[in-house]
């Protein structure tokens, strides 16, 4: 097959007109009660108002993804998916999840990788952010253990982060804090939290949206809510400092990283500082949706994180900001057509430079 590329403003327009044309056909069937493969539905048991709210959700996550390159185009969508009539997630049980299932044989991947490849691990950027806010997060998020690496924990107990980058062997961290999670716990596709922190953002930008100090509180209690915290937003946020520096010493190995931000939780300051504390808590609640996190944080570039300790990219890849994208192979190209495709789409790209 040699198929030519398309730009990325088709590919999000084909995205958003698919959404909306499943939601226009989802839309009926939940006005008219009706229930949608109800025996193989592994997330919504077959509930057409929850698959409604999730591809509202996707819709208004798509559309902030846009917020720098075609704002018009962003609050459209934005628009869209925010005054629908039956909305985005607003309830923790409107998350899209699997879990076990009597019909499904289900294993939490990341658990999964967690014990037998010994991959996940907690990083000195999250310690950096949990134990400078208190955030009572750190102990849903992570285990607890006490060895030579490890460092004390607000809240009583130790834990031992992996500094970013490193250049060990997986031997020397593999009795590092890991996700604490057990295979049963579900995988979760997105949660109502996320949607808080996005109208946040979208408010902050377009007041018309509403109130982004609001929704910004509301996300955090989502997420408390969501990882089964008690603690109020206003005593975290009044008790919480700022990010702190991560020294982390072992036989082999010595990394030192000062406090990557002095952010507060508190929402105050300009716009811009806004936006930091917005992302950041949206960061924190987006744990371990990774592939979610790294996207938020390269589209505006926050939370700020450690750098890496090692950088083998021969000076393409900047330290102080990380990957930002994959280049396209040296090898993508097979035949003179294929050539072509590929030369057309790094046109496409900004400046027209695949870099």
């Amino acid at each position: 097959l040699v198929v030519p590329y398309d730009t990325e403003q088709e590919v999000y327009t084909a995205m958003f007109n698919d959404l909306k044309s499943a939601i226009t056909e989802l839309t009926s069937l939940a006005n008219s009660g009706a229930k949608v493969m109800e025996d193989f539905d592994l997330v919504y048991a077959g509930d057409p108002v929850k698959w409604v709210k999730y591809a509202n959700s996707l819709m208004l996550r798509l559309a902030m993804r846009l917020k720098y390159c075609a704002p018009d185009m962003a609050k459209q969508w934005a628009h869209e998916a925010l005054n629908h009539s039956v909305g985005v997630m607003t309830a923790k049980d409107d998350e899209a999840k699997i879990s076990p299932n009597a019909n499904y044989a289900f294993d939490n991947n990341i658990a999964y990788l967690a014990s037998n490849y010994q991959e996940c691990r907690m990083g000195t950027s999250m310690y950096a952010y949990l134990q400078g806010y208190k955030d009572p997060r750190m102990s849903k998020y992570f285990t607890s253990i006490k060895q030579e690496n490890s460092l004390p924990g607000f809240d009583g107990n130790w834990y031992a982060p992996v500094p970013p980058g490193h250049i060990m062997g997986k031997g020397e961290y593999t009795d590092c804090s890991q996700p604490n999670m057990t295979g049963s716990t579900p995988t979760y596709w997105m949660r109502a939290s996320e949607m808080y922190f996005l109208r946040a953002e979208a408010a902050l930008e377009w007041p018309e949206f509403g109130d982004a100090e609001a929704l910004y509180k509301q996300g955090i209690q989502m997420s408390f809510d969501e990882n089964g915290v008690s603690t109020s937003v206003d005593s975290y946020i009044t008790g919480a400092g700022a990010p702190v520096y991560v020294q982390v010493q072992s036989p082999k190995n010595s990394y030192w990283a000062s406090e990557p931000t002095t952010a507060t939780p508190a929402f105050e300051g300009s716009q811009e500082e806004k936006l930091e504390k917005i992302m950041i808590q949206k960061w924190i609640a987006l744990y371990p949706n990774g592939q979610e996190a790294w996207s938020e944080y390269r589209r505006t570039g926050y939370p700020k994180l450690h750098k890496v300790m090692a950088n083998y990219s021969n000076g393409e890849v900047d330290t102080n900001i990380g990957i930002r994208r994959m280049r396209y192979p040296a090898n993508r190209a097979t035949s003179d057509e294929d050539k072509q495709n590929l030369d057309k789409a790094r046109q496409m790209l900004r400046d027209g430079q695949d870099k």
